[in-house]
């Protein structure tokens, strides 16, 4: 009865190592979404998420990514290590045109040039924000003029 116990226990203590990763897991879920405006896709942008510590502070690291296809449609990897997913929380949400930087700054008459982008202010600068919740994660982000 006593080696029961103490296997039903030990058992008890090893199941969350198991599921979780032994500790070392990320706590992150699928996110995948689209991106248009005036309801037409929006290709060929790259949406980013970037955790939030609190509410005016971003997490350095750990931060996610995609690129939109030709149907505005994204999903989320991690920039570390390219695994798909984003972490469980409040996140910072930046959506931008990198072909516009590449096109403006093409040459090394570039440099120094201001950074243009056709996207209102609040979609570059992280103010938008997205909740990430466990399991599946579908986003729409709107752009507007």
């Amino acid at each position: 009865m006593w080696r029961r116990c103490v296997w039903i226990l030990s058992a008890a203590m090893a199941f969350p190592l198991l599921v979780g990763g032994c500790g070392g897991g990320r706590q992150s879920a699928d996110v995948s979404g689209r991106v248009v405006r005036d309801g037409k896709p929006v290709a060929n942008v790259v949406v980013r998420f970037q955790p939030m510590v609190s509410d005016n502070r971003r997490d350095v690291g750990m931060a996610s990514y995609g690129k939109t296809d030709s149907d505005g449609r994204f999903r989320l990897r991690f920039s570390d290590n390219d695994s798909s997913g984003a972490l469980i929380g409040s996140h910072a949400v930046i959506i931008d045109d990198p072909s516009e930087h590449a096109a403006d700054n093409a040459d090394a008459g570039g440099i120094g040039k201001e950074l243009k982008s056709q996207l209102l202010s609040k979609w570059t600068d992280g103010s938008t924000r997205y909740e990430v919740k466990n399991g599946k994660n579908d986003a729409l982000f709107e752009l507007t003029n």
